[in-house]
């Protein structure tokens, strides 16, 4: 998830992550 190797989850980082779970949500997939 640290894309930028600074051992922290930047806010960008966060909402891509957080996007990328709402469309598995609508999709209805499990991972």
């Amino acid at each position: 998830l640290d894309k930028d190797g600074d051992g922290k989850i930047s806010f960008h980082e966060f909402c891509a992550v957080a996007r990328n779970l709402k469309v598995h949500e609508k999709l209805g997939v499990i991972v």
